[in-house]
């Protein structure tokens, strides 16, 4: 049996066997182990203080302070605040203001409903005020009393200063109140005038005599005790005249007793 030629190569078969196959990639270089990285965290934010009222929030909130006691208690409630009663409301009801307070006897407080002890107690505190205003009261009646009769002196002396002189002269005159007409003598010193000025009652005095009048505060007439419209004082020049001729005819009189 004849053998069978092989088949002629093809082209493509010819550029298939002359293509070289392809080389395989070169496996890549290991990588060089890499050290962790170690990840600081930030720091916390300080935290503000809170407000006091933020802080305190969980905690109860202070007392009210205890309302004024009405007016015209005071006293009362001071003295109660004092001996630790908490009468008020009661002294209220009752009309017990700090007028009637130091009018209260036992029968009285037993009448309110207050036991022993607190009625002693009450009484107690209400002979204290009573002392303390006796105490007080004959204090300031002392100083009164001090300051009238510092107020005398004061404007004795000043009388005295103004008027030296004038009197200096009556008593070389050697005159006497009774040889002095009453219209020309003062109703305050009871002295013949120097300075005569008529005041808003329509009187005549002495001008320093109503000057410390009114400088004691007082704003009546000396004469007629009614009150006075003004203080305003007006010289009185024919009483100044007339005084000045009593007082001429005088000396000349006491020259002529002079003469042998």
């Amino acid at each position: 049996m004849a053998e069978t030629a092989p088949a002629p190569a093809t082209a493509a078969s010819v550029a298939e066997s002359a293509v070289e196959p392809e080389s395989e990639p070169e496996p890549e270089p290991a990588a060089e182990p890499v050290e962790p990285t170690t990840v600081t965290a930030p720091a916390p934010a300080p935290v503000q203080p809170a407000e006091a009222s933020e802080e305190k929030g969980d905690e109860e909130d202070p007392p009210a302070a205890p309302a004024p006691p009405p007016m015209g208690y005071e006293l009362v409630a001071s003295v109660l605040d004092h001996l630790g009663l908490d009468l008020l409301p009661v002294f209220v009801e009752q009309c017990v203001d700090d007028k009637t307070l130091r009018l209260l006897d036992a029968e009285d407080l037993s009448d309110m409903g207050l036991d022993a002890s607190a009625s002693g107690a009450i009484l107690d505190s209400i002979a204290m005020l009573v002392d303390g205003d006796r105490a007080r009261g004959a204090a300031s009646k002392k100083l009164a009393t001090e300051d009238l009769l510092d107020g005398a002196a004061r404007h004795q002396a000043r009388l005295e200063e103004t008027l030296r002189s004038h009197r200096e002269e009556i008593a070389r005159l050697r005159l006497t109140r009774g040889e002095i007409p009453e219209d020309l003598r003062c109703p305050l010193t009871l002295d013949l005038f120097c300075d005569p000025v008529t005041a808003a009652d329509g009187h005549t005095y002495e001008r320093v005599a109503i000057e410390e009048w009114f400088a004691t505060g007082s704003r009546t007439s000396p004469t007629t005790n009614e009150p006075l419209t003004s203080t305003l004082l007006i010289p009185q020049h024919t009483v100044k005249k007339l005084v000045c001729a009593f007082m001429d005819t005088r000396r000349r009189s006491s020259v002529d007793d002079d003469v042998p």
